[in-house]
C-alpha cells in the first residue's frame, strides 16, 4: 500500500521540523520545504496528495515561483490546506482554486488529522473520524 504524501511548506524551520516529524509518525510521507522554490523541487521527487502551505511563506515568495507552484497544483489537482495566523480572515482566503481548508496557527495534531480525514488519505493509526474522538 502506497503511503499518502503531504507536502509541508513553511518558512519557520522549527514548525516545519515538528510537523514533519508528527506526520511521519502518523504514517505519511512528509517532505518539508522552507520556501516555495524548494516545494517546486519536491514535485520532481514526490507526488503530494495534499499540500499544507503557510500563508506568509506563500505570500513572501517571488511572483514567478508562486505562479509555477499554482500551475503544478492545478495540473495535478492537489488540494491545499492553508495554515496561518489570520484570525477571522482565515475563512475567506483563496490562494488559488484548490484551497480546501484553513488551519489557524497554532493547531493541534487532532485538528490537523480531522482536516486530513476529509481527503480520505491512508492513515497508519486513524482509519475514520470516530478514531479521533
Amino acid at each position: 500500500m502506497k503511503k499518502s504524501c503531504i507536502l509541508l511548506i513553511d518558512s519557520d524551520r522549527n514548525f516545519a521540523f515538528v510537523w514533519q516529524f508528527i506526520l511521519k509518525q502518523q504514517g505519511f510521507v512528509a517532505p518539508a520545504a522552507l520556501e516555495v522554490r524548494e516545494a517546486i523541487n519536491v514535485f520532481r521527487t514526490h507526488s503530494p496528495d495534499v499540500i499544507l502551505c503557510d500563508y506568509d511563506t506563500h505570500k513572501l515568495c517571488k511572483r514567478y515561483e508562486r505562479n509555477l507552484l499554482r500551475r503544478l497544483i492545478d495540473q495535478k489537482k492537489i488540494p491545499v490546506i492553508v495554515m496561518g495566523d489570520l484570525g477571522d480572515r482565515g475563512d475567506k482566503i483563496s490562494i488559488h482554486s484548490h484551497v480546501k481548508g484553513y488551519l489557524q496557527k497554532p493547531f493541534s495534531r487532532k485538528q490537523l488529522m480531522n482536516v486530513l480525514v476529509h481527503f480520505e488519505l491512508e492513515f497508519a493509526q486513524y482509519k475514520n473520524r470516530n478514531d479521533l474522538n
